[in-house]
């Protein structure tokens, strides 16, 4: 894992950063008056569905949200930005032993799609879990024998009770009426509290506004409050992301969700993810 050694000057300026973050925020509210499309009912919340079974990890996904949302490339950052989690430490759990993932953590995308392999070894059937560039460019041969291998989309899971937004000293992050977490560049001051409180590794730290800003998938918010789909949904050519009105009983999406048995994201943590995944492997969980 990247580490990076702050000396004290830069320490005590960083921590008066924060402070100064903390005695502004005090006070401010989340933005008001969000732009909402007269087709959805008052406080409507939203459901984001992913079905592993028909991803196919082409990436069109996440080319459609790097273009749709601007989302900066890799070399846009610095390359010891403190911020930055080269690996994403879990620990997946399989019949004979427990396993690490030690899948490097492409935090430069709001969303990404990770490949999971049961392979043999000489010590048994061991799981594999990688995204090379997030899988935006495809994946590598497997010199082994695969016994079975699925896809898996990840991006914010815009929880009920996130604690990114507990956290957050400013307000900038905060949950819009519709139950959508999202970001306020203009308030944000860069502490990383947001980034290092999520246990999904979902946020990263974008510079491209001469200061550092935490950036994650909106779902698209500028899209759906005007009736369309996420960009990554529209995009995908199986199927596997499906979106809809989690309020509306008859939206297909929300009548899937109650009607068969889904899954989220490490529940253990108490953020009550708003993702939900069908078909969903345990090693995974």
């Amino acid at each position: 894992m990247n580490q990076s050694k702050l000396g004290r000057r830069e320490f005590l300026a960083g921590s008066g950063l924060v402070f100064v973050g903390v005695v502004l925020g005090q006070d401010v509210k989340p933005p008001e008056g969000l732009v909402r499309c007269a087709g959805f009912p008052a406080h409507a919340r939203w459901a984001y569905l992913i079905d592993t079974t028909k991803c196919i990890g082409c990436g069109n996904c996440m080319r459609a949200c790097r273009a749709e949302n601007n989302v900066a490339q890799k070399t846009a950052e610095p390359a010891a930005a403190p911020d930055e989690r080269s690996l994403l430490a879990r620990y997946l759990y399989t019949e004979g032993h427990k396993a690490r993932n030690d899948a490097a953590q492409p935090t430069r995308f709001r969303t990404w799609v990770e490949r999971y392999l049961q392979v043999e070894t000489p010590e048994g059937v061991a799981v594999r879990v990688d995204a090379p560039e997030g899988g935006e460019h495809g994946y590598p041969p497997v010199d082994a024998k695969v016994l079975q291998g699925f896809f898996v989309p990840k991006l914010c899971n815009h929880c009920a009770s996130p604690s990114c937004v507990k956290v957050c000293p400013t307000s900038a992050t905060y949950i819009s009426p519709e139950g959508v977490v999202l970001v306020d560049d203009k308030r944000c001051v860069g502490c990383c509290y947001c980034i290092q409180a999520c246990p999904y590794g979902m946020r990263h730290l974008d510079r491209r506004l001469g200061r550092g800003v935490a950036e994650k998938c909106t779902w698209c918010y500028h899209r759906i409050t005007k009736g369309l789909m996420p960009a990554c949904v529209t995009a995908c050519p199986t199927g596997a992301r499906r979106f809809g009105v989690l309020s509306d009983p008859k939206d297909p999406v929300t009548a899937y969700i109650r009607a068969n048995r889904v899954y989220t994201l490490r529940p253990e943590t108490g953020n009550d993810p708003q993702v939900r995944y069908a078909q969903l492997a345990r090693e995974v969980l």
